[in-house]
């Protein structure tokens, strides 16, 4: 309710009396009430999970996540090219929609007790250090994610020259392989464990993304989509992790900090990606300056999982024991 609230303020303030300082500060309302939402679907899906299958379940969760992803940006582009303030409106029904739904269908699981508070979740970090690790995951991951979002988008702009229908289809190979291969992911980590797919998936993924910048143009298809299929084998496995890693009392807690740690990552990687290019695009151009972000963040990428795998070992063999 309180997204739909937001997003029905930012379409008013877009088409009647367009204040931006007013708009920055009910899109950061927006996007609180948002993590809010998804960090309470996170620990209720896990809740109601069976221990065996929370793999498959976060599988779920991540292939809604890009579903929504994907066809909401398709279908806000359509809608914003008639009318940019109709998509806060479409926007505010589809979150009317869902908390009603989520009224009438959604309940704790048995078993979930009291509330957590800012001691639990200082308790959570201090008493469970594991969850550094789904968290360093976490906000890696999002942080290459904010350098598509926007440097790539750039790059394919500015350097390539694709047309923004070409640069949404560009990016509809990324995040539709994403989506229709979380919840085949998550069922391998149930069987297989989650040591494995996440630090493949995201070796792979590192040294695919630092490579876009030297693609010819017919391979950046091949890429993105490669690095959708790379990035479902990951996420989903790291979630999972999160879950199991979380004491069944402070799941919201712990999932809090994986979006926190996840939305810090997208914001830097913007940042550090228009640091970089501001650094390096007077001296040696546009295109040098953006195939040095990408190699950043694909070695990034790299370096956590080469970082974080001694630990994700000691911990499996933890697992198998007990």
């Amino acid at each position: 309710l309180l997204n739909a609230a937001a997003l029905f303020c930012m379409g008013y303030l877009s088409t009647v009396k367009p204040i931006l300082w007013a708009l920055l500060v009910f899109r950061f309302w927006e996007g609180a009430a948002h993590m809010v939402a998804l960090t309470t679907i996170m620990a209720l899906a896990c809740d109601w999970a069976a221990p065996g299958k929370r793999g498959r379940m976060m599988g779920l969760i991540g292939a809604a996540l890009m579903f929504g992803t994907a066809f909401g940006a398709l279908l806000g582009g359509r809608i914003a090219s008639a009318s940019t303030g109709a998509v806060f409106y479409v926007g505010t029904g589809l979150a009317l929609i869902a908390a009603f739904i989520a009224a009438l269908g959604l309940r704790d699981a048995p078993g979930r007790g009291r509330s957590s508070g800012f001691r639990d979740t200082w308790r959570l970090v201090t008493m469970h250090r594991v969850l550094l690790i789904p968290y360093a995951y976490a906000f890696i991951d999002r942080f290459c994610v904010g350098v598509i979002v926007s440097t790539l988008m750039l790059y394919l702009g500015v350097v390539v020259g694709l047309t923004p229908a070409g640069i949404g289809g560009l990016l509809a190979m990324f995040l539709f392989p994403f989506a229709l291969l979380c919840y085949p992911a998550g069922r391998f980590a149930d069987r297989f464990g989650r040591v494995a797919p996440m630090c493949i998936g995201s070796i792979g993924f590192g040294l695919v993304f630092a490579l876009y910048g030297v693609m010819p143009f017919d391979w950046l298809y091949v890429g993105m989509f490669a690095s959708g299929i790379l990035s479902a084998i990951m996420f989903a496995p790291n979630l999972a992790m999160c879950s199991d890693l979380a004491p069944m009392d402070l799941r919201a807690t712990a999932f809090a900090g994986f979006n926190v740690a996840g939305s810090l990552g997208f914001m830097t990687g913007p940042i550090i990606a228009a640091a970089l290019c501001a650094l390096f695009e007077p001296s040696y151009g546009s295109a040098f300056a953006y195939k040095l972000i990408f190699i950043v963040a694909g070695t990034a990428e790299v370096v956590c999982a080469i970082v974080t795998l001694p630990s994700l070992l000691t911990l499996s063999k933890q697992t198998r024991t007990t």
